[in-house]
């Protein structure tokens, strides 16, 4: 695959005057609001302090944050809109997990999460079958509800959490995602690593379907033999091979400089 250089360009202007180091030239990326290159955090339920510092210091890098798995129900409600809140501050637009919205599904409660994502204050929701499988048509219409009906903009997600599916399941599944109104469509982490990364998959699908559509997951710590270092190569070897506009999902907290140093480095000419 050749490597795409993206947006990245010389910077300047106010911002290189700014930074520290401003007289050393770095290559620059596509502000925020980006439609590549994205950068989702995963927020396993950061506190308020711990949140503010996270963007004080890598706020411009972080496009979008996933309230994962049925975490927001967990949390008051004040305290939960302070948290979207300070994301969207800082051009961040949070979410909440898929799984949960699976769960709202089954119980003939899809309205009533859709209302509850209003009242909290989301903007961004993610429509997942990773655990509990939708018919094709039953998804896109969850997809359609959540656009029309309650103005979300929507991530779709592919993939299983529970076993592997094929590669022409997932092509498709993104399509349908994309063809109901989806912005972009997560690819669930459990498919695409299994020791290592599958690069043959990811091949196949950056081949039948437009790179800046697919945020790829990173796996962590609930899928088995993966650790730091293991995520740190994935992450390396994504950037190096699809480029610097690479959409990344599941960053942890302490990763997010580094991924963004990695977007960087990409985008200095012999320096990799």
């Amino acid at each position: 695959m050749n490597k795409s250089k993206g947006t990245l360009k010389k910077e300047g202007g106010e911002f290189a005057s700014q930074r520290a180091f401003s007289t050393i030239p770095l290559p620059s990326r596509e502000e925020k609001p980006r439609q590549k290159g994205l950068t989702m955090l995963i927020d396993w339920g950061i506190d308020l302090e711990a949140q503010n510092n996270i963007v004080q210091i890598a706020g411009p890098f972080i496009d979008i944050a996933k309230i994962a798995v049925g975490i927001s129900g967990l949390l008051p409600l004040d305290l939960l809109q302070r948290k979207i809140e300070n994301y969207r501050r800082s051009d961040i637009l949070a979410f909440p997990g898929g799984m949960y919205l699976e769960y709202a599904i089954s119980l003939g409660k899809t309205d009533a999460y859709f209302k509850h994502c209003a009242e909290a204050g989301f903007k961004l929701v993610e429509v997942s079958d990773n655990v509990d499988v939708l018919p094709e048509d039953v998804k896109q219409k969850v997809i359609s509800n959540a656009i029309k009906n309650y103005g979300f903009k929507v991530l779709g997600e592919t993939g299983s959490k529970m076993e592997s599916s094929s590669v022409q399941h997932l092509i498709d599944d993104v399509k349908a995602c994309l063809d109901a109104g989806a912005w972009k469509v997560l690819v669930e982490a459990l498919e695409l690593y299994d020791t290592a990364l599958k690069e043959d998959i990811i091949q196949e699908l950056m081949a039948a379907l437009p790179v800046d559509k697919l945020v790829i997951e990173i796996p962590g710590a609930w899928v088995p033999n993966v650790h730091e270092f293991d995520r740190h190569s994935m992450i390396r070897r994504l950037i190096e091979w699809i480029g610097p506009d690479v959409n990344l999902g599941n960053i942890e907290s302490p990763e997010l400089l580094m991924v963004e140093t990695l977007r960087r480095k990409h985008g200095v000419a012999g320096y990799h």
